[in-house]
């Protein structure tokens, strides 16, 4: 049995709905494990445990109206009052450093007085927006917009007119959208890929570039946040009409005794429908209609605090995360929950955790390879730029069809993995976060209220 440090009451922050639940936790030597309500017994197998935090530096931090959180990796906590958050802290840090030897202190938080003045409150920059077959027009922050968008291929162009406050001309107004700029004087620009944004009320994160000879020391880091409201088909236009035109010309060429030309009329017709059949196939096939999406621009930030749509096409440098790892079983959750939410058999769930899966992971150019080998081996190939792939839902389970997966986040020391199931199904997200070893990550496994920690360590 682990030794327990430290135990009580305090709120969590829900990752996806972004609400604040009261939570049993208690922290033991390699975890902080939290409950719906206080346990009658506290043991490795309780059926109680609604889920587990990975041991990683706990840093203070504020929310609104609540002053004394905690943040440990990607979860906040909140407590009541100063004392209470100083305290789990302390725990948190020294049960992190039994665990880790080699992991230094945690770093101290970065000072603002280095930021643009955009990231530190200054004006906000006016805007343009570049639709992909429509006019430019103003956009405001934080008010929705609606924009038609073609295909997966098509981006969302939203230029930065003035990154000093000074609103992009001498008439401008900073950052309510109505000033006189135009796209001539812009300063910076970022390329939204919105075709498959999932609606949310979390935004989405995207790298702004600098425009021309604009100097790209200014726009390091900075991150255009991001939030769909609505996102529905667009019906294709449909060929009924001129099938329909063309019969009617057959029709009347008859009536007047011109065999020929109708005869001609009638084959086009029915070369219009045949046509008309064939797009629509292809359409429903390729999932290549248009969207209507509206979106708006919440802020300008320094750095991707919010997990968002990566979209760099290849990696530079060579991550941590690469390379062949193996399970540690020692300090790692068991997956069995979160397969029994999936649905899967009762044999391949004991199967899953019996066995010490292995990871290879490898950078091919464009794309992330990710196996995963456990009783079958299973591929991932998933582009860095954050396009959505499709495959069969895993077997031996109660799901049927497809889902569709992507890349969230990559760093050098960080990736991260969505998958969206059938309809009805739900989602799941899987983290990996590098230790500061170099030699060890722990993967996170996220579905609903479920959550699975692993370690794994490299191999070789």
């Amino acid at each position: 049995m682990a030794a327990h440090q430290l135990a009580g009451t305090l709120e969590k922050r829900s990752r996806w709905r972004r609400e604040w639940c009261p939570r049993f936790f208690v922290v033991d030597r390699r975890r902080i494990k939290y409950y719906l309500a206080p346990p009658a017994i506290i043991d490795e197998n309780d059926d109680e445990l609604r889920g587990s935090i990975p041991l990683t530096r706990a840093v203070a931090a504020a929310e609104p109206s609540r002053p004394f959180c905690i943040r440990v990796g990607r979860d906040v906590l909140s407590c009541q009052t100063q004392g209470e958050q100083q305290r789990w802290i302390e725990v948190i840090n020294a049960a992190v450093a039994a665990l880790h030897p080699s992991q230094p202190p945690a770093p101290e938080n970065r000072s603002t007085s280095s930021r643009p003045a955009q990231a530190q409150g200054a004006k906000e920059p006016q805007l343009l927006l570049l639709p992909p077959n429509e006019p430019q027009q103003a956009l405001k922050w934080r008010e929705p917009v609606s924009v038609v968008v073609p295909d997966s291929n098509s981006s969302v162009t939203v230029l930065l007119l003035s990154l000093d406050g000074s609103g992009g001309s001498s008439g401008g107004t900073g950052g309510n959208g109505n000033g006189s700029g135009t796209a001539e004087s812009a300063q910076a620009m970022c390329r939204l890929l919105l075709f498959e944004a999932p609606v949310s009320a979390d935004c989405l994160v995207f790298p702004v570039q600098p425009v021309g000879s604009a100097s790209g020391s200014s726009h390091k880091g900075l991150r255009l946040h991001v939030r769909i409201h609505a996102c529905e088909d667009v019906a294709s236009q449909s060929f009924f009409l001129p099938s329909f035109g063309f019969l009617c010309l057959a029709a009347a060429f008859l009536v007047a005794g011109c065999v020929l030309a109708g005869t001609i009329a009638l084959a086009a017709a029915a070369m219009a429908l045949q046509v008309s059949q064939a797009l629509q196939v292809s359409q429903a096939q390729s999932r290549l209609s248009k969207k209507r999406i509206s979106f708006s621009v919440e802020k300008l930030a320094v750095g991707d605090d919010i997990a968002g749509v990566p979209t760099p096409t290849s990696i530079a440098q060579v991550p941590f995360w690469v390379g062949k790892w193996r399970l540690d079983k020692t300090c790692s959750d068991k997956y069995e929950p979160i397969l029994t939410d999936m649905g899967i058999n009762y044999l391949i769930r004991k199967a899953a955790d019996a066995i010490v899966s292995q990871i290879i992971i490898e950078v091919r150019g464009t794309h992330v390879s990710f196996i995963v080998k456990t009783m079958v081996t299973v591929e991932d190939v998933l582009p860095i730029d954050g396009s959505w792939i499709t495959k069969p839902v895993p077997p031996a389970g109660r799901m049927k069809g497809q889902f569709r997966l992507r890349l969230t986040r990559n760093t050098m020391t960080e990736l991260e993995m969505y998958s969206e199931f059938p309809p009805g199904e739900g989602d799941l997200r899987d983290t990996l976060v590098m230790h500061q070893d170099g030699q060890s990550f722990t993967r996170t496994v996220v579905r609903g209220e479920l959550v699975c920690s692993r370690v794994f360590r490299r191999l070789g």
